[in-house]
């Protein structure tokens, strides 16, 4: 089963996954009884059959008639203290529990329907099952919920689903409970099978890959027997980035930051033998940046255009 609410020995001992849905409803003519995860403790735990968090939806079903409200999570121990019972305005009662330990940051989205109920959602402690705080809420008017919740990778969060009481007590009935994960590895808000590039934040403009700088770099040389001379260099580049120009042979490194064009005006006249390579670094923080090379030859000079992945100076082919 993987982690558990640790208190003796009491345990949680359900799980639903991504092909089960499960319908806890009494039988015709049996003895109603509370839901199996009416206690805290015993809370269902969302999750497939290796252990993480289903990618595909989650549904489960449970009568809530008989459900209870504790006056301690650690029953029949003590030391839990009593169950919250309040959703900003709203009070509730009649609980159920359900348990996320994400493999990945991503949203959660939960959905009720049947009757109108309160979602609180809490991060607890493994290994003393204590709550630690309300993460976040939702009660809307009617009979449905649906809550999207932002979740922490390695995080441990436990779902508390009661009925409404409006003045003649908790709401109660057939609950239907609905469970989607969207991940998210990079945290830039685009969920990875949207996410062209899932491992590296980017922007929707780009499909989920960072963005890339489009700077243009302008060099103009005289040729000279064994080289060229350097006439002049330029380069246009976005507001925030850093131009750095470097050589393997023949000059020092030079960086600026730039909002427009930058000049390197002390390279004017600076002979350049053939062999010597003359690089062109553009980068900025969290883009894919620019790589201008000239290869210089006997008189000529060549360009060589690449790609640097955010935060390298290594120059590629592709970087997405």
């Amino acid at each position: 089963m993987g982690w558990i609410k640790p208190i003796c020995s009491v345990r949680a001992v359900s799980a639903v996954g991504a092909a089960l849905a499960l319908f806890a409803l009494a039988p015709a003519g049996a003895a109603a009884l509370p839901p199996e995860n009416d206690d805290y403790l015993k809370s269902t735990r969302i999750a497939d059959a290796g252990g993480r968090v289903p990618r595909q939806v989650v549904k489960d079903r449970k009568d809530t008639r008989e459900a209870t409200t504790q006056t301690d999570l650690f029953s029949p121990q003590t030391g839990g203290g009593p169950e919250g019972t309040r959703c900003r305005e709203a009070a509730f009662g009649k609980t159920v529990w359900y348990d996320l330990h994400p493999d990945q940051y991503g949203t959660a989205e939960i959905q009720t329907a049947g009757f109108d109920a309160a979602i609180v959602v809490y991060e607890f402690d493994p290994r003393s099952s204590r709550i630690k705080g309300a993460v976040q809420c939702s009660n809307e008017a009617g009979l449905t919920e649906d809550m999207f919740l932002k979740v922490k990778k390695g995080g441990y969060y436990t779902i508390q689903i009661g009925g409404v009481d409006s003045g003649g007590g908790p709401a109660a009935g057939d609950l239907q409970f609905n469970f989607q994960f969207f991940a998210d590895r990079d945290r830039d808000g685009i969920f990875d099978p949207l996410d062209r590039c899932p491992t590296e934040a980017g922007v929707n403009a780009a499909g989920g890959c960072p963005p890339e700088l489009r700077s243009r770099p302008l060099l103009s040389a005289t040729p000279v027997p064994g080289g060229v001379i350097l006439r002049s260099l330029s380069v246009s580049a976005p507001r925030g980035a850093r131009v750095l120009v470097r050589c393997r042979r023949g000059c020092s490194l030079r960086s600026a930051r730039t909002a427009g064009t930058v000049r390197f005006s002390d390279l004017r006249g600076r002979m350049l033998r053939a062999g010597a390579v003359l690089e062109v670094l553009v980068t900025k923080r969290g883009s894919i940046g620019n790589h201008f090379s000239y290869e210089i030859s006997n008189g000529n000079f060549r360009r060589v255009d690449r790609c640097l992945k955010p935060g390298s100076t290594k120059p590629r082919k592709r970087c997405t």
